[in-house]
Formats: C-alpha cells, sequence, structure tokens
C-alpha cells in the first residue's frame, strides 16, 4: 500500500508538469510586520513586540515547489517597566537607556504551495534554515547621582524557521502575501525563539534566463513514459499481490 502512495504521488506530479501554463519561475519579494519574542522567558519579559523588514528571492522548480532564500532583520524595544519591576525599583525614580534587541536571519528553504491555480488566493507552507545572529545593546540604569551598566552581548547560531501563508494575486505578475512563522535560534544555554509575521509583495517575473514552454515541453517528454512505465508496475504489482 505505501509503494501505491508513493506511486500515486509521482503520477500527479507528472501530471501537473504535462497540463500546467505558462507560470513565473523567479520572484522577488519585500515584507514587513511585527515581530514577537517568547524565549528565553527574560526575552519574552523584558523585550516587547517589534518589528521586522525582509527582502527574498525565489525560483520554481514546479509550479507548487519553490526554493526561496531571504534576508530579515526583526528588532525589539526594551521595555523599561517590566525590566525595573523585576527588579523592585519601579517607584524608585529610576531610568534606563539602551537595551534595543535584534535578531538578523539569512535563510534558504522551500516554499510549497497548496494550490497552484494563479487566479485564486493561494496557501502555502514554508521552511527555511541558516544563519542566524541575535544582539542587545547595553542597559544603563540610572538616577540623578549614578548609574549602572549591564553590558550587551551578540552570539552567532543556526535557525530553523517554518510557517504558512497565502499569496493573494493582483493583476498578472503581482502578489500580495500575508505569512507567519515560528523561528528557532540555536543559541547556547537556552534556544532564542520568535514569531515574525508579515505582509508583503511579491514580483514574478516570467522566463528569465529559462524557457518555460521548452520546459514544459521537457516534463512531458520524461513523464509521458515514465507514467507509462510507472502504470504497467502497478498493474504488475496487483497482479502479483492478488496471487499471493
Amino acid at each position: 500500500m505505501r509503494s501505491l502512495c508513493h506511486v500515486a504521488f509521482v503520477l500527479i506530479l507528472c501530471s501537473t508538469a504535462t497540463v500546467a501554463q505558462e507560470w513565473s519561475p523567479l520572484s522577488f519579494t519585500a515584507a514587513g510586520g511585527v515581530s514577537l519574542p517568547t524565549k528565553p522567558q527574560a526575552f519574552a519579559d523584558y523585550w516587547s513586540l517589534g518589528f521586522n523588514g525582509g527582502a527574498a528571492g525565489g525560483y520554481s522548480v514546479a509550479r507548487a515547489w519553490t526554493l526561496v532564500g531571504s534576508v530579515d532583520y526583526n528588532y525589539f524595544g526594551f521595555d523599561e517597566e517590566q525590566f525595573l519591576k523585576a527588579l523592585g525599583y519601579e517607584d524608585a525614580g529610576l531610568h534606563t537607556s539602551g537595551g534595543a534587541a535584534s535578531i538578523l536571519t539569512l535563510t534558504g528553504g522551500i516554499k510549497y504551495a497548496l494550490i497552484t491555480r494563479e487566479d485564486s488566493e493561494s496557501p502555502y507552507l514554508i521552511g527555511t534554515v541558516g544563519f542566524f545572529r541575535v544582539t542587545s545593546s547595553d542597559i544603563t540604569v540610572s538616577d540623578d547621582q549614578s548609574s549602572v551598566t549591564f553590558p550587551g552581548d551578540s552570539e552567532n547560531a543556526l535557525v530553523l524557521l517554518f510557517g504558512a501563508g497565502v499569496d493573494i494575486p493582483s493583476g498578472s505578475n503581482i502578489n500580495f502575501f500575508f505569512e507567519g512563522k515560528f523561528g528557532i535560534g540555536f543559541t547556547k544555554n537556552e534556544s532564542t525563539t520568535f514569531v515574525p509575521v508579515k505582509v508583503g509583495v511579491r514580483l514574478r517575473l516570467y522566463s528569465i534566463g529559462r524557457n518555460t514552454k521548452k520546459s514544459e515541453k521537457m516534463m512531458d517528454f520524461l513523464c509521458v513514459p515514465f507514467s507509462s512505465s510507472v502504470v504497467f508496475y502497478v498493474m504488475f504489482y496487483s497482479f502479483i499481490e492478488g496471487r499471493n
């Protein structure tokens, strides 16, 4: 049964390629939104909801599958009130300066479209992996007479981001999209996690560096005989199973 499921999946891929209309293999995106710090606990408690911005490029290897690469910047403001409250000095007339944190990611991965019609909304899944750098600036606590500075820090690590979104068509080669992810930076001692949510615009470029019609004919050439062979295999496999 498992073999039959695999075979059916291959046949679906081939049929999609042979009946596909022209699509845009190359795309560029620009987006921005908000980011929520979630872990470690100090990150969630003392830094507030921030903002993000980024750009990405994509190359479709099939109508549903796109290779993506992106760079994103996330900024988190320091929450002075929560920090002083945790120290027990919320009413002591103290003030803070600095403390902002940021996360920079440079990642690559795969996007999978659940619906491939270009004239309707297209939900998708996305997962990427790559470089992660988290940085926090010095925090200075002061009153009218003195001050104390807590040094900032920075760390590089591996990051994994996964999530989902939806493409909303707007014209022949422009999509708007809404996307949410969960990010895990594998930092020392404890992982750093955050949730970026963004909206943006996707510009799709037609047949740059690639002849789409020729690509589709090549897929026909490869998939039609392959599909026939697979069908024969399924029939033969079913016959042998029936005899056993």
